[in-house]
């Protein structure tokens, strides 16, 4: 156990040396964090413009999270139309980032501005001259990035920490977003005929109160240039820096056996689409893994069970489903995709897995869908006029969890099953694959026939760890995804034992017991334990799939009897019985007895 530590220990030392070795230096174009000013003053350098100029309520104030520190609040009129606008001059370069932290109060927006604070670009000093909008913090609840998309959700009275990377060349300009700590693929727009003017950074509070605090401007590297990722480049802002460091700190800790390997950060390659593993706990949000953030929403109520690993969204067959945007990135005519997720279903029938088609089942429509047929997985392809079904061999409706995997494409189409390659169509030379233009969200659990503006063919049962990749990928990387997903990362269970009655509770969540005569709150070594009798108490876990040929157990005990052959111990049996081995204090002496 000693080794595994120093092991651990010394591939963190080496990272952190490996970071530090890598730091970038920026250079600060000008930075605020608006201390050092009287409470109820303004700060210099920034000029203000229409309701900014209301000395009462735009000014120096404590920050309401932390009375120590000061912060700049900025109030717009609610119901007249008078935002407050206020500017820094700024010698801006082609490339350059912009960090700080904003807060919205929480006043009902009289809907004259829809939107509360946000951070833009601007020309000069008025209101009316051209300005480029970075970011936008809408009255919904919404953060707009650039482009006019949503970022993500956010919650008002507090504090969201964002970072914003800003290039631009002649036609183009490319800004990514970091906000509370997520980061997101950076987006490309057309450049304004202005853009090269904007020559001050400009903040505003549309309706309500906002706060800002902590503003750094800075030279960054080209989002143009940066196309490859550096090595330990964790959070891809093209900088290796500190804040890498806290990334990988942050993902290392969540491990449940930090020296295993997979316990590094996942840095999304290019082809990693979209990713969704429903471990929000709650609300209607589903959120993408991936940097492009294409979150989805929950309509109808998919209840969050445990899944394959972690959370898993069960689907009722009524109304349940996931909608996402229609991105580009879904569509097959952009190249190649693989669809792939865990299911668990017993029903026959039509069961919607993933649906991107304006059309209704294999009627002639735009797009592609997977579904359980009959218990067969099918995959269709849509072209102008016609379409194409693939259809597995295996069924998957027998009630355990299966691993789907769907390679759609012009080079031909493989469905594989649990790792495994079960049928695969040649190249699909003759088939033009074709979309139309209307707008098609991605939904999964369901498919919207788009003409009638109804869902249909809903599934029933449970969906977990999806992932879209834009090309194919090989057998050996689906059979690792299913091999690294089949069963929980860290402990499979864990009990505290400090309940004080009721059930075991297991805190990962995958095998809660049953108490049979044991006593419970007894001082343990943290927290509570329970009291064995030595004749007839034990508790039981309820039996589950998956239960690996091995395992390892530990815990603290305490014996108190008299002694004996058997004093302590813990057994391990697979759902039909077979013990899997006997973990057990023989005369103070440990004794693993191998499988059966």
């Amino acid at each position: 156990m000693k080794k595994r530590c120093l092991a651990s220990s010394g591939g963190l030392l080496f990272l952190i040396v490996f970071l530090l070795s890598g730091l970038t230096q920026a250079q600060n174009l000008f930075s605020d964090n608006f201390e050092g000013y009287a409470l109820d003053s303004w700060p210099d350098f920034w000029v203000r413009d229409a309701n900014a100029h209301n000395a009462s309520s735009n000014k120096i104030v404590p920050d309401p999270a932390d009375p120590a520190n000061q912060v700049l609040q900025l109030y717009g009129q609610l119901g007249g139309c008078w935002a407050s606008i206020i500017y820094r001059p700024v010698v801006l370069p082609k490339s350059f980032a912009i960090e700080g932290r904003l807060y919205n109060g929480a006043e009902a927006l009289s809907g004259c501005h829809p939107q509360r604070t946000g951070v833009a670009l601007h020309q000069g000093t008025t209101w009316t001259n051209p300005s480029r909008t970075l970011m936008e913090f809408e009255g919904n609840g919404t953060v707009i990035r650039g482009d006019g998309r949503v970022l993500r959700e956010y919650q008002t009275e507090k504090w969201y920490p964002f970072k914003i990377v800003y290039s631009r060349n002649e036609t183009q300009v490319r800004i990514q977003y970091w906000l509370n700590g997520q980061g997101s693929k950076p987006i490309t727009i057309p450049s304004l005929p202005s853009e090269s003017l904007m020559d001050h950074i400009e903040l505003y509070s549309q309706e309500g109160t906002g706060l800002i605090d902590d503003l750094v401007v800075y030279e960054s590297p080209s989002s143009f240039e940066c196309k490859v990722s550096l090595p330990a480049d964790f959070n891809g802002d093209c900088y290796v820096d500190l804040a890498d460091f806290a990334e990988f700190a942050s993902q290392w800790l969540k491990c449940g056996n930090p020296s295993d390997p997979s316990c590094l950060p996942f840095i999304p390659t290019p082809d990693f689409v979209a990713g969704y593993s429903f471990e929000e706990g709650q609300g209607n949000t589903v959120l993408d893994l991936s940097p492009n953030h294409y979150n989805g929403v929950l309509l109808s109520d998919p209840a969050r069970i445990p899944g394959i690993r972690g959370s898993a969204l069960k689907f009722d067959g009524v109304d349940d489903v996931v909608v996402l945007n229609d991105e580009s990135k879904f569509r097959l005519t952009e190249g190649v995709l693989t669809f792939a997720c865990w299911l668990k279903t017993t029903q026959p029938g039509h069961l919607t897995v993933a649906h991107k088609n304006s059309g209704w089942r294999d009627e002639t429509a735009s797009g592609w869908m997977v579904y359980v047929g009959n218990g067969k997985v099918v995959s269709v392809v849509s072209a102008q006029n016609s379409f194409v079904t693939l259809k597995s061999n295996r069924l998957v409706n027998d009630g355990q969890w299966h691993h789907i995997a769907i390679q759609m494409g012009q080079q031909g189409r493989k469905i594989f099953i649990d790792g495994i390659p079960d049928i695969q169509d040649p190249a699909m030379t003759n088939v033009a694959i074709w979309e139309d233009d209307q707008p098609t969200p991605l939904a999964f659990g369901a498919e919207r026939r788009v003409t009638w503006n109804w869902w249909d063919g809903c599934f029933n049962g449970l969906l977990d760890e999806i992932r879209l990749y834009d090309r194919p990928l090989t057998n050996a990387e689906v059979k690792a995804m299913f091999e690294k997903e089949t069963l929980p990362a860290g402990p499979m269970a864990f009990y505290k034992l400090d309940e004080l009655s009721g059930p075991v509770k297991d805190e990962t969540g995958n095998f809660n017991g049953v108490n049979n005569g044991a006593t419970p709150g007894s001082v343990g070594v943290n927290g509570t334990a329970y009291a064995f009798n030595g004749a007839n108490s034990f508790f039981d876990t309820i039996p589950q799939p998956n239960v690996p040929s091995v395992i390892t157990v530990s815990m603290w005990i305490n014996p108190s009897g008299p002694g004996g052959q058997f004093r302590g111990g813990l057994s391990a049996n697979r759902p039909d019985g077979r013990i899997i081995g006997t973990v057990s204090e023989y005369r103070h002496r440990q004794c693993v007895l191998p499988a059966i």
